[in-house]
């Protein structure tokens, strides 16, 4: 029989168990809800939302926010825009990235239950402007850790060895030109400057609600509220 590694998954909803074998393929899973919530307080999951889903740390006044709408929008629309807009946020990070490091990053791997949309991945390659490849299964952390396992019980020689015979590559998504050369003209011209604009009013709502609430030695930045 072949040797088959088990992977536990400890998510925010479930908890899944993953069955790989030892080319990382996925023979069987297997997933228990939540039900309720380990949750330390009413409404929260196991983790302190605003740690994990909050604002950034240098701005936690920082809210979403959309702008554009017309009579012309839908529900699709307001869905759609969500999409766009963290994608544009992981185009933000993926460019500090490059400039902090001085590299070019030409292909992006996506992973996780948002690279089970085909439609997710295409807008996030138009975005990016760049291909996009999703895993053959997007259960990254599940396989991940299928993959260290393997290297330290000897089933591979290393990790390198474990990666190049446990990880492989889904479908690619190539961006697509009219869509980029759109979004490149949204991301320059609007996106990047939202945040900067709307960065006061932030503020003011934080004072105003009181939200997120401030914790004890928040960071603030200098000659104004955060």
């Amino acid at each position: 029989m072949e040797d088959t590694l088990l992977a536990v998954d400890c998510g925010t909803q479930s908890l899944r168990a993953m069955l790989f074998s030892g080319t990382g393929k996925l023979v069987d899973k297997a997933k228990v809800e939540y039900e309720p919530y380990l949750s330390p307080r009413p409404g929260w999951a196991e983790q302190d939302p605003g740690v994990c889903w909050g604002a950034q740390l240098k701005d936690p006044a920082a809210k979403g926010s959309m702008i554009g709408l017309g009579e012309v929008h839908t529900r699709g629309h307001f869905y759609r825009s969500l999409i766009e807009g963290l994608a544009f946020a992981l185009r933000d990070g993926l460019e500090r990235i490059e400039r902090a490091g001085r590299i070019r990053i030409e292909r992006i791997g996506l992973a996780g239950g948002a690279s089970q949309s085909e439609e997710i991945c295409q807008i996030t390659a138009d975005i990016f402007g760049r291909p996009l490849c999703a895993g053959e299964t997007f259960e990254a952390a599940s396989l991940g850790v299928a993959v260290l396992t393997a290297a330290g019980a000897g089933l591979h020689g290393s990790i390198a060895d474990a990666v190049r015979l446990m990880v492989r590559p889904g479908r690619v998504f190539t961006p697509r030109a009219g869509n980029t050369e759109l979004y490149r003209k949204l991301y320059q011209k609007v996106h990047r400057r939202i945040q900067r604009r709307l960065e006061p009013l932030h503020g003011q709502i934080r004072q105003i609600l009181n939200y997120p609430e401030r914790s004890a030695g928040e960071w603030r930045p200098a000659g104004g509220e955060g």
